[in-house]
């Protein structure tokens, strides 16, 4: 496979007129176009931006569809939406639900998982949001199915999950002694902040306990004050903390995104959608987590008028962060894939455009919209097709 490209994005450089080599399911070469006998390729594939594959660690859903809905259709369906909008990969995300239903989408999820289906983006894991969060952060959360921390639920999920557990958000400052935090990390899990009255220092304790991530930062967390940071103000500041940010430029004003940028770095921050099943569908009415949805405009909100996830895709998202945000492509797609790969620990195999990485590629047009996606060397959506 060829795939040439006006520019091709990696991290180092932009490279004009260039080319990406696939054999095998990996990337052999990244240049300029005179490299190699191009005749020998049989699949060539054209673009103006050729960037690595999205990942997308928060992710409920899309084009109707929901995590819990809990069936192999809809992972499948949701799948296939993420690549169409050039995810290679993404979490499955829950929402607070009673215990029956979270077990019963996490075991959907691991027997999803267990079968390697070749069509779509792959699941690369699941994203726990809730049960335990903080009633007084709870946004689009069901207040009644929220918990207290408890290792022992968790260790349940852990199990029917079939260790599938990416990333637990929950709030910091009802784990008394760090206790939960702790095994969270012992596990390989990445406890993320979010949902959360976190005071500063509850936050700076438990990053000394294995914190590493902080879920849609500015979203229903404590906000900063001149003498108490409170829990955006740690993000901020503590250089080891990944922030999620919903790039909408809806749930946070890109004034804001770009303050983020420059006080956070960009090698932190990481780009997601946080989609709900209204995402590529018309403005009307819909459900997350058994709570009514409006959606106006393509916003997402609660009858109460409280953002409920969004619409978002992450070819958009690219997009905003770029034209509205003011951050240039090679930034911005770097914090929609390479650092979500070092997020999980995927970084060796995965999430730039290097030569011995997987063929994780995702091919746009002048104006972002996806051509192709390309998961380990195999066309999973060509816009030609629609498939």
């Amino acid at each position: 496979m060829i795939i040439s490209g006006s520019k091709i994005i990696t991290p180092l450089k932009i490279i004009e007129n260039g080319i990406v080599m696939v054999n095998d399911g990996m990337i052999e070469y990244v240049g300029e176009e005179e490299k190699g006998n191009l005749a020998s390729y049989n699949n060539v594939y054209k673009g103006e931006y050729i960037v690595p594959g999205f990942i997308d660690i928060h992710c409920h859903g899309g084009n109707g569809y929901d995590t819990m809905d809990s069936t192999y259709e809809v992972l499948k369906e949701i799948s296939k939406f993420k690549a169409k909008n050039g995810c290679t990969g993404f979490l499955a995300t829950t929402v607070t639900s009673s215990m029956k239903d979270t077990v019963k989408a996490l075991k959907n999820i691991s027997k999803y998982s267990k079968q390697s289906p070749k069509e779509g983006a792959e699941i690369l894991g699941i994203h726990l949001e809730g049960p335990f969060i903080n009633v007084k952060q709870k946004g689009a959360q069901r207040e009644d199915l929220i918990i207290p921390l408890s290792i022992e639920v968790m260790e349940k999920f852990i199990e029917k999950s079939n260790g599938l557990i990416k990333i637990v958000t929950y709030a910091p400052e009802l784990d008394i002694d760090f206790k939960f935090t702790s095994f969270l990390n012992n596990k390989g899990i990445i406890p993320s902040v979010g949902h959360s009255f976190a005071d500063y220092e509850t936050i700076i304790s438990a990053i000394r306990f294995g914190l590493k991530s902080s879920t849609h930062i500015f979203n229903q967390m404590k906000g900063i004050h001149h003498r108490e940071p409170g829990t955006v103000g740690a993000i901020l500041t503590e250089e080891n903390l990944f922030a999620e940010i919903i790039a909408d430029c809806i749930h946070v004003h890109p004034a804001i995104v770009n303050l983020l940028v420059k006080a956070k770095g960009v090698d932190k921050i990481i780009i997601i959608t946080d989609a709900m099943r209204a995402a590529g569908l018309q403005d009307g009415i819909y459900d997350l987590g058994g709570l009514k949805v409006v959606v106006k405009n393509s916003e997402a909100r609660l009858e109460s008028g409280n953002l409920a996830g969004s619409t978002l895709t992450m070819n958009r998202a690219v997009k905003n962060m770029i034209e509205k945000v003011g951050i240039n492509i090679k930034e911005s797609v770097k914090m929609a894939s390479l650092n979500s790969a070092r997020l999980l620990g995927l970084d060796k195999d995965r999430g730039s455009l290097t030569p011995g990485k997987r063929a994780d590629i995702t091919i746009l047009d002048d104006n972002f919209n996806v051509v192709h996606t390309i998961k380990k060397g195999s066309v999973i959506y060509s816009k030609d097709y629609e498939n």
